[in-house]
């Protein structure tokens, strides 16, 4: 509701879940669950596996998925820009 509206109105939405650039955000960077879930299965079968959970090390790292929507960025206006340096970051550019 708030990205149609700030559409109609040209300005900008930035989220943190990568799926809102195909609603109409501007820019979305967030967790990569896919990610996140494939570390915490990998944990999980070393622990099946007999590994002890006390030598487990715990890391509180999230890894970014950055999704970027240059055909909203088009709709704006003023004349935004994305960085080279984002572009090349991004998981995914959409228009």
């Amino acid at each position: 509701m708030y990205i149609g509206a700030a559409s109609k109105n040209h300005i900008p939405v930035f989220t943190n879940n990568p799926n809102h650039t195909f609603s109409g955000a501007m820019l979305s960077l967030g967790a990569n669950f896919f990610e996140v879930g494939l570390t915490a299965g990998l944990m999980l079968d070393s622990v099946i596996n007999g590994f002890p959970i006390s030598q487990i090390e715990i890391n509180n790292v999230v890894p970014e998925k950055l999704f970027l929507n240059d055909s909203v960025r088009k709709l704006m206006n003023k004349n935004w820009l994305l960085p080279d340096e984002l572009k090349a970051r991004a998981d995914s550019i959409i228009g």
